[in-house]
């Protein structure tokens, strides 16, 4: 009995030291190490242009923004934009620049007729895998009622602040615009005129082209009527000149003078040989973009003492 139980404490013994040894060759030590990688910047892209909501193409047909005579038509721009690194919301200061340029040519800031400001766009927000899409907008930008009509190009580039993206290139239409403006109350007052004599210099008052297209201007009148007594100063043919001039015959200024027809149907020209040119800023002080205009009239005796009024009519036509 003895015997068999120093037999079976050898036998855990040893079990218990091969157990051990074979453990041992795995528990030697324990390391961790760390790994690294670097994620690059990814510069942004533009991947499309509006301009007052329309989606701007190679094609120019495809915006076609109009201008408003005499004053300035507003011009907005959203574009969209891809960052890979989904940092657009961080585009809030000098990250964005649209230029306009009239015509298909090279269009950056030397060349610009409007620069806009683009800057991340907050109510638009961002989406996208990774948030890596936004709109960038900016402020309306004023084009000129003046400005050239025909194609336009529009040129965005925007940074992250390390990078530029490439530049996004598309054109646009400006339409035409074909406006004057004359005695801008709508009354051309005569004044207080004398009987029997040549009135000279009457009804002094400035034609002006307010669109982007040269014209030629066209005139007629009708009679003259009392509005208490009815009396008529008819228009003869001989007695009612349209002038640039205050006085009359002496023809000195740039027009020649010309006698109304005693026909309201029948329509004289005149404005300068040119034509009435487009305004090349908004004071429109460039030559034979404005005239003036004076009105020299024969009354005959026998009208009696009212206020007469007529109707003076001017018609365009492209020059």
């Amino acid at each position: 009995m003895q015997t068999k139980l120093t037999v079976a404490l050898l036998a855990v013994l040893a079990l218990a030291v091969f157990t051990f040894s074979q453990s041992s060759e795995y528990l030697t030590g324990h390391l961790t190490r760390t790994g690294q990688l670097i994620i690059g910047n990814s510069p942004p892209a533009v991947l499309d242009i509006y301009m007052n909501n329309q989606h701007a193409t190679n094609d120019p047909n495809d915006v076609t923004i109009n201008p408003i005579e005499n004053t300035t038509r507003n011009v907005t721009i959203k574009v969209t934009i891809e960052d890979a690194n989904g940092n657009c919301n961080t585009f809030t200061s000098n990250n964005g620049t649209a230029y306009l340029c009239n015509g298909v040519v090279a269009c950056n800031s030397s060349t610009a007729n409007h620069t806009v400001s683009l800057v991340y766009n907050s109510t638009d927000g961002q989406w996208g895998t990774g948030n890596k899409y936004c709109n960038m907008s900016g402020n309306p930008e004023g084009a000129y009622f003046y400005e050239l009509n025909g194609t336009w190009t529009v040129n965005v580039t925007v940074t992250d602040g390390i990078v530029n993206s490439t530049a996004s290139i598309k054109n646009w239409t400006y339409g035409e615009l074909a406006a004057f403006g004359y005695a801008a109350g709508g009354t051309i007052s005569m004044g207080t005129l004398n009987l029997e004599q040549w009135n000279n210099g009457t009804g002094q008052e400035q034609a002006r082209n307010i669109g982007n297209i040269v014209l030629d201007l066209k005139w007629n009148a009708t009679n003259f009527t009392g509005q208490t007594y009815s009396d008529t100063l008819n228009i003869t043919g001989s007695n009612y000149i349209i002038d640039d001039d205050a006085l009359s015959p002496d023809d000195t200024g740039n027009l020649e003078q010309k006698f109304i027809n005693e026909s309201s149907n029948v329509k004289v020209t005149f404005v300068p040989a040119s034509g009435l040119l487009r305004c090349t800023s908004v004071a429109c002080s460039n030559q034979n973009s404005t005239f003036d205009v004076y009105w020299h009239i024969y009354v005959p005796s026998g009208l009696l003492e009212d206020t007469y009024t007529n109707s003076i009519e001017v018609a365009s036509t492209y020059h």
